[in-house]
């Protein structure tokens, strides 16, 4: 057991060196931008996604907005057309019908990056927040050898839980960039240049899934020559569903995609649900608690490497969550994979 936890706590230093990587470049451009978004039954939070955009600080000749409306049942459609309005460099667009080929929201993105004009496609989600200095922040890690750039995004008045799990999501966004096998992004926060999209032939090869607008794009941008650099400066913002139900339901979506991942993850990913499972009998049984100091030494390692690419402050119950959260994480994986979830 000594040498599996040794193992293991090598695998946490690599993260860790991945995770100190900087993708920055030194002489960015003010390229042009095609800020892609699908909406369906967003009225409660369309608002406050309108009021950011406008607060974009960036020349409008040189970005566009794009909101499809997905089969709405609400007032959505009615709120994008009339926002369209008041500004020259907004397009509203409206898929009628859900699509029963091009599933979850793919057929809305597809339609908005049909009707893109510009250079980088730059995805979010209609119940978010962009910040101001977005599309300056990119410029910084566009050269011309990437083809994506994965951000990521947090919960406003989150509790110290949700702040761990957005945090230790985007460390493994970030540490796997910086090794050179990002393994799954954030759509809300997704920027990926047109030639590399329409060189992976867009979702076409993705589409018949019900999500994975993110995550399976950037397996397959991966596959290319173009790079992909990983934005640590500013996140996309959200907010806390307060029922649980849901919640629970968001989570079975984001852990529950294991037959998404390529199969080098999905090995690793099993090598470590048996550590996780074992680590805990091995050391009572045993009583060898230096196996565990040794373990908590190194997962704090990695969390406050996390922690410094985001320039966040280390929280007392997170010396908790870092034990807790690999056990929270298999609970959730299993029982979206076996159990399902369901698309709104």
């Amino acid at each position: 057991m000594s040498i599996i936890i040794y193992l293991f706590c090598v695998l946490l230093i690599v993260l860790t060196l991945g995770n100190l990587r900087n993708f920055r470049i030194k002489n960015p451009q003010e390229n042009c931008f095609s800020i892609l978004i699908a909406c369906r039954n967003e009225e409660k939070n369309l608002q406050k996604l309108f009021d950011s955009l406008k607060e974009i600080e960036y020349p409008s000749e040189k970005f566009e907005i794009i909101i499809v409306d997905d089969a709405s049942t609400d007032r959505s459609f009615e709120m994008i057309d009339k926002f369209s309005k008041e500004l020259p460099n907004i397009t509203a667009l409206r898929v009628l019908m859900k699509d029963e080929i091009y599933k979850g929201k793919k057929a809305a993105l597809k339609m908005a990056t049909e009707h893109a004009k510009h250079d980088f496609f730059l995805f979010s989600d209609a119940d978010c927040i962009v910040p101001p200095k977005w599309l300056q922040n990119l410029n910084k890690f566009i050269s011309p050898k990437i083809g994506a750039v994965i951000g990521y995004y947090i919960v406003i008045s989150q509790n110290s839980f949700t702040r761990f799990l957005k945090f230790i999501n985007a460390g493994s966004f970030s540490a796997t960039t910086g090794l050179g096998f990002p393994v799954s992004a954030a759509g809300s926060n997704l920027l990926i240049r047109k030639k590399t999209f329409q060189e992976v032939k867009g979702y076409e090869s993705i589409k018949h899934e019900q999500s994975g607008d993110d995550k399976l794009m950037i397996n397959l941008i991966k596959k290319t020559n173009w790079k992909i650099a990983y934005n640590n400066l500013e996140p996309v913002k959200t907010w806390q569903v307060s029922d649980i139900k849901t919640r629970s339901a968001q989570y079975k979506r984001q852990y529950g995609k294991f037959q998404m991942f390529p199969i080098s993850y999905k090995i690793v990913s099993v090598f470590v649900f048996i550590f996780y499972m074992y680590f805990p009998i091995s050391v009572l049984v045993d009583k060898r608690f230096i196996n565990f100091y040794l373990y908590f030494g190194f997962a704090l390692l990695y969390w406050i490497s996390i922690l410094l690419k985001h320039k966040q402050k280390f929280h007392l119950f997170d010396l908790f969550y870092v034990l807790y959260y690999p056990y929270f994480l298999t609970y959730y994986a299993i029982t979206g994979m076996f159990f399902g979830w369901k698309w709104k």
